[in-house]
């Protein structure tokens, strides 16, 4: 088998017929070799894969506490707000259900209709029907508003921060 290349450090400037097709049937015959060769060594890197693989399920079926411990710490806080959003979830769905069915009661629909008419009828009486109650209701609804917003009036001529 020949590689085209002389021992001599004198480069060859032109190579014969014979050596061509003789380079030509070498590299044909290097080609089988290295196309096995790369699958040899890509079969070998599969089983090695495959034993990792195998060495890493028999570890987690060995020492299942390590592996949850592991998780656990990782993902705590995405696994407590998933829990607190699925409680508040199933919380707002029983005081729903529980509203339900107290509306759904045949005599709680009526009372609860009468007492809200009751409660409106007492509220026009006592601050809608006289002019010093609108003024009491309104001095009511401003302080509110100030406890709420705070001081509303400004302040003039005072720069300084305390």
């Amino acid at each position: 088998m020949s590689t085209g290349f002389s021992s001599n450090a004198q480069p060859q400037t032109a190579l014969s017929d014979d050596q061509v097709v003789e380079e030509a049937i070498s590299k044909l015959e290097a080609a089988p070799d290295a196309e096995f060769a790369r699958q040899r060594e890509l079969e070998e890197q599969r089983r090695l894969a495959w034993e990792r693989d195998q060495a890493r399920i028999r570890d987690f079926f060995d020492h299942p506490s390590q592996y949850i411990t592991q998780y656990w710490r990782q993902y705590k806080p995405f696994i407590t707000s998933l829990l607190i959003v699925a409680l508040a979830l199933f919380a707002l769905n029983v005081a729903l259900g529980l509203v339900s069915f107290i509306t759904h009661l045949p005599l709680i629909t009526p009372l609860l209709k009468l007492v809200g008419f009751g409660y409106t009828a007492w509220f026009v009486y006592r601050y809608l029907l006289k002019a010093e109650t609108r003024q009491e209701l309104l001095r009511k609804i401003n302080e509110i508003k100030q406890e709420i917003v705070g001081a509303t009036e400004e302040i003039v001529g005072d720069n300084s921060i305390e």
